[in-house]
């Protein structure tokens, strides 16, 4: 269906967010890049139509030219040269498709029967030049439509339409396809004038073949299968209402808006929903996508979208003015096309809860709210939390807000909170608290904060705490290395010994042995012997705050390690890497802040990202802030696995709580691999060739000469929901080991190759880890130097 972007007018009074009843309002999500405009590369700023393209490109209309975006950049096309034939500019113009795919551009400026032309065919093909279609005209200019917007839509439904008319008004056909369609139907429907409109803007196509124009204030225009007769709804309902439609919507007096919904028996059905709260003093405009879900749009206002299927309506808040047109898909991702640029949104659902968070705007699109250090589950399921070097809080799930407990200490400082846990004895529920001046307790049930007993008189920042798997008492660790025992029963801090200097930061306890981040990598401490090594080394370790290594997990055979160049395997009796993932290998980030194994996989909190990974498949899939989730950018051991199966993660903007079962059943479009074309750097004449590829085709097989021995393959993997961020994967059979080339540039370049037969594999993953719905097979030849062929 050709998108529709003109606008749709109602003058009335202010709705308020609040008065939407019980609709809730999903906050505006946020992206790496959500908005661009011409210095991103589009032809002007004010967009006029949007649509995707059979490859994946998607097209956008300016009010100065064409460009498309192809998940990496934008690239406008037929403006440094126009062809002499060309009589028309390429302003204003709108977007169409046929019947075999082709996408076809009209030209809405300017005086005159502007032909069509192509630009992009069914294969994902862009030509050239222009390419003129027939020479009857589509659409006529972008102030006055000279022909049924069928026309624009469907070329041969049009002209059958204007047949129609002619019949209708008894014309003959010459005199119909010089005249005003709008002039054609008002002389049988009498519309009347609505602020100087002359077009038609939405239509339906319904199952039987039959078309619903909507005549802004006036009814809608059904023009039946085959072309056969008109027929004028001005009221669809039951009962009698004078002047039914109250504006230029479909809308009438009780706030309801009507739409085609199918054709049974020869009779045209109608449907409707009610709109939350009176739209109907709202600058509003509507729009129908290719799933007939309705979207009604304004001026800085929240969008309304009607699922079809599921008969609901969906409050999406933005806070964008001047939309002139919305291009939907699939999948949650929507695109606002303005006044001032293109717009990027994506309302996926309520995947992720956000706890003590501040809101997305487009003015503060990756905001930093209280950065959460620790979490911890206490008695019932209530959850506790603290602000790194900060206060204690209570999670109040029901509001989605942090109730604070604790913000100074007992001489009146503030308090400065790094680690924290909970515990009951059979006096009540306590928080130890691990702050920067030593160990504190707070009692739950009196909100009363005191020092253990045994508290050194000159308290240190404390490092750690865990609590032993009889649940008696806590092992506690400062920056001094020292390490005490808090004994639950009588509240009491007993020292019991240090710990090697080379423990940085203490990870872990199993098995009565200390694992802990040294300045190289991994150490382990026996306790009881007093025996220490370093079991294993980072690559690169940095040396710069002895946090390399964040997060550490157990699971059978395994020891996981979280550090700043990603996520380690190690088998525990050697500490020999089975796995390691990192940014290269298609996780989002490289530093691993923190972890969370549900018992299938792992959640791994990054820098760049949320991220679940089952390393023996392997599997991975992301998640950022377009998904829902509060900040990109996670926190230090800041997570847990509850009571209930969920998942809690903290980072710089408050807690993200999740279902793990529902988020990575979550699917996600899987988009195609194409080869674009190759560069051939002949060495014999140092001349550079670039050889076109017919997209989407077969790749047949190549031959090159002995000196055309330089190849470089240019690659495109098109997904729209992110700018760039694809990794290929590629290897020569037989002459390198599978996948074992990666990269994000777009291109495998070779040097110097040999002469012999070759088969180069090819396969993408876009940046969550969604692998490419095919992979690449280019088989080539370098031919031999004639004088050494045998």
């Amino acid at each position: 269906m050709a998108r529709i972007c003109f606008f749709f007018f109602l003058i009335l009074t202010e709705l308020h967010a609040q008065d939407y009843g019980g609709y809730g309002i999903a906050e505006f999500p946020d992206f790496k890049q959500a908005h661009f405009s011409s210095s991103d590369g589009l032809a002007h700023r004010q967009i006029i139509d949007l649509i995707r393209g059979p490859s994946g490109r998607l097209w956008v209309s300016t009010r100065h030219g064409i460009s498309y975006f192809d998940g990496n950049e934008f690239t406008e096309i037929f403006t440094p040269e126009k062809p002499d034939s060309l009589s028309f500019p390429l302003f204003w113009v709108r977007f169409t498709t046929d019947n075999s795919g082709n996408i076809w551009g009209i030209p809405g400026y300017g005086k005159g029967r502007n032909p069509p032309f192509l630009l992009e065919d069914y294969n994902g093909y862009i030509p050239e030049k222009i390419i003129p279609g027939s020479r009857y005209q589509l659409s006529g200019s972008g102030q006055v439509k000279n022909h049924c917007y069928l026309c624009f839509f469907k070329a041969v439904e049009g002209l059958q339409t204007i047949h129609l008319l002619a019949r209708e008004l008894d014309l003959d056909i010459q005199t119909a396809y010089d005249s005003d369609s709008w002039e054609l139907i008002n002389q049988i429907v009498q519309i009347g004038r609505v602020w100087d409109y002359k077009f038609i803007d939405q239509i339906s196509e319904m199952e039987d073949g039959s078309f619903v124009i909507w005549l802004l204030g006036r009814g809608f225009l059904w023009i039946h299968s085959n072309f056969s007769e008109l027929t004028v709804i001005e009221n669809p309902a039951d009962y009698d209402q004078p002047n039914f439609w109250e504006g230029t919507m479909p809308i009438d007096h009780k706030n309801r808006f009507w739409f085609p919904q199918s054709v049974v028996a020869g009779e045209l059905k109608f449907n409707f929903f009610e709109l939350p709260g009176d739209l109907l003093g709202e600058e509003y405009r509507f729009d129908v996508d290719r799933d007939h879900n309705i979207w009604i749009f304004g001026n800085n206002k929240p969008i309304f979208k009607y699922d079809f299927r599921n008969s609901g309506i969906e409050l999406l808040k933005t806070d964008l003015d001047g939309i002139n047109c919305i291009y939907y898909e699939k999948g949650g991702l929507l695109w606002l096309g303005s006044e001032n640029g293109l717009f990027r949104l994506n309302f996926r659902g309520n995947w992720f809860q956000k706890i003590g968070s501040l809101p997305f705007s487009l003015s503060q699109p990756a905001p930093i709210g209280l950065s959460i250090r620790s979490i911890v589950e206490g008695k019932d399921g209530q959850v506790y939390t603290n602000q790194n070097y900060g206060s204690v809080f209570k999670v109040d799930n029901q509001n989605n807000q942090l109730v604070e407990l604790v913000s100074q200490q007992p001489d009146g400082k503030n308090i400065e909170v790094l680690e924290m846990d909970y515990f009951q004895n059979e006096f009540g529920e306590y928080l130890i608290l691990g702050t920067s001046y030593g160990l504190l307790l707070y009692d739950l049930s009196t909100d009363h904060l005191f020092s253990p007993e045994g508290m050194i008189s000159s308290p240190r920042l404390v490092t750690a705490i865990f609590q032993t798997e009889d649940r008696d008492y806590h092992h506690i660790f400062n920056a001094d290395n020292e390490h005490f025992y808090f004994h639950h029963k009588n509240l009491s801090l007993e020292k019991v010994g240090e710990i090697p200097m080379e423990i940085n930061q203490p990870l872990a306890l199993r098995d009565e042995k200390l694992y802990g981040s040294t300045g190289n990598g991994l150490g382990k401490f026996v306790p009881e012997t007093g025996e220490f090594r370093e079991v294993f080394q980072l690559k690169r370790p940095r040396e710069i705050d002895g946090m390399d290594i964040r997060a550490l997990h157990f699971t059978d055979s395994v020891l996981w390690l979280g550090t700043h160049e990603g996520f380690y395997g190690l088998d525990k009796p050697s500490f020999r890497i089975l796995h390691h993932f990192n940014r290269k290998s298609g996780l989002p980030g490289d530093i691993i802040y923190n972890m969370v194994h549900d018992g299938k996989g792992f959640w791994l909190g990054t820098d760049n990202g949320l991220t679940y990974i089952e390393p023996e498949v392997p599997f991975v899939k992301s998640f950022f802030e377009w998904d829902g989730l509060s900040h990109r950018e996670f926190n230090t051991r800041s997570a847990i696995l509850d009571s209930q199966g969920k998942v809690w993660m903290g980072g710089l903007n408050g807690i993200n709580l999740f279902d793990p079962e529902k988020v990575k059943a979550l699917d996600f479009a899987a988009e195609k691999l194409f080869l674009n074309s190759i560069e051939i750097y002949d060495t014999k004449g140092e001349q550079l060739q670039l050889l076109s590829v017919q997209r989407d085709s077969d790749i047949e097989k190549l031959r090159f000469s002995p000196t055309q021995n330089a190849l470089q393959f240019n690659l495109s993997h098109f997904n729209l929901n992110r700018t760039g961020g694809s990794t290929y994967s590629w290897y020569l059979e037989d002459l390198e080991y599978p996948w074992s080339n990666r990269s994000q540039d777009g291109f495998i370049a070779y040097r110097n190759m040999a002469p012999g037969d070759y088969l180069l594999r090819i396969k993408a993953t876009d940046y969550r880890g969604v692998p490419s719905t095919n992979e690449l097979e280019v088989t080539f030849t370098i031919l031999q130097f004639w004088y050494l062929r045998t």
